[in-house]
């Protein structure tokens, strides 16, 4: 598998180092410059906006959340660009799982790269946990078990659940990455039944892992590795992370990354700068991902020097074989 460099770039320009979203106060989120870069090419793709509730049957809404010092609501819109029985590629779904406190609308760039191909995309929209990964690897290492508080984070926000209730908020099922994506594509499936939407799930909404390519950004990439290893996907894509740290284990801790993955085909990047305004968890993820290749169950192997593209703009790039590093800052 290659990308071509302009959707590595987009992907890495919009991704590195993003700031929090603004407060939503039940209207409209009022979109900034950088935040439309790419929207109207979405639009031009049918970009359809729907809010997580309205697939909801029960008319349950998630809650807000407090994030750093401000809330959030758990309700902001999917981006759903496309649809299966359009274009040359809609034998698969791509779904984007964002960051912390963050929500599709501000990875317009990377929704366009990653659907210029044709391929059905979804900008999901779910209850990231209320504590950027950084934070979440020093709660966790306040733990006895901080090698499986670092799993349970990613188990609570795939699934569901309150595993750990004295370091991060409950996710209700219906707010999970899970129950989002089973909701949302049963939802365009009564709505839009001519466009194929069923071909993604079962008949009691479970997701058909093995069409889906799951690619993620910072929280959104660790959820994203996990699902990976727990599910056949199609593929992963994990933009800035996993950011794991087990920080006081022994370095010969077993970590969830150590375990083999059922997903074969991954990609990797992130900035090639570990700075605290650049990529400061980039020691972590490179561990991470030396880690991953050693299970001998992915497309990575051997030992890995992330390929340093620099400032690049032209070219493809076997990701699939190596994580790749970049020099362009947002």
């Amino acid at each position: 598998m290659k990308f071509s460099s302009a959707a590595v770039f987009l992907s890495l320009t919009t991704s590195v180092n993003a700031q929090p979203s603004p407060l939503y106060n039940g209207e409209d989120l009022a979109f900034s410059e950088f935040n439309q870069l790419c929207r109207d090419t979405l639009m031009e793709r049918g970009l359809r906006e729907v809010v997580p509730s309205d697939t909801n049957e029960d008319g349950y809404v998630g809650p807000f959340r407090m994030i750093r010092g401000k809330w959030f609501t758990t309700d902001r819109h999917h981006y759903v660009i496309g649809s299966p029985n359009e274009g040359p590629s809609s034998d698969y779904l791509n779904i984007f799982l964002h960051g912390t406190s963050s929500s599709p609308y501000r990875h317009t760039c990377i929704l366009d790269g990653v659907s210029s191909g044709g391929t059905p995309t979804i900008g999901l929209s779910y209850a990231s946990l209320n504590a950027v990964d950084s934070q979440r690897n020093i709660f966790c290492s306040t733990e006895s078990d901080t090698a499986q508080c670092l799993a349970d984070n990613h188990i609570q926000a795939i699934e569901g659940g309150d595993l750990r209730p004295h370091l991060w908020d409950s996710t209700d099922p219906r707010d999970s990455i899970k129950g989002r994506i089973e909701r949302l594509v049963m939802y365009l499936h009564k709505t839009y039944p001519t466009e194929g939407w069923d071909r993604f799930c079962e008949e009691d909404g479970e997701p058909i892992w093995s069409k889906i390519v799951v690619m993620g950004h910072s929280q959104g990439s660790g959820h994203a590795g996990y699902l990976a290893q727990m599910d056949k996907l199609a593929g992963a894509g994990l933009l800035s992370g996993p950011q794991d740290e087990c920080i006081g284990c022994a370095p010969d801790t077993h970590l969830w990354v150590d375990d083999p993955f059922k997903t074969y085909a991954i990609t990797a990047m992130a900035g090639a700068e570990a700075s605290d305004t650049f990529e400061p968890a980039l020691p972590s993820m490179i561990d991470n991902w030396q880690r991953m290749a050693d299970t001998g169950s992915i497309s990575w192997s051997g030992d890995l020097t992330p390929t340093n593209i620099e400032f690049g703009v032209e070219g493809n790039y076997g990701v699939c074989n190596n994580p790749i590093v970049s020099s362009l800052e947002a």
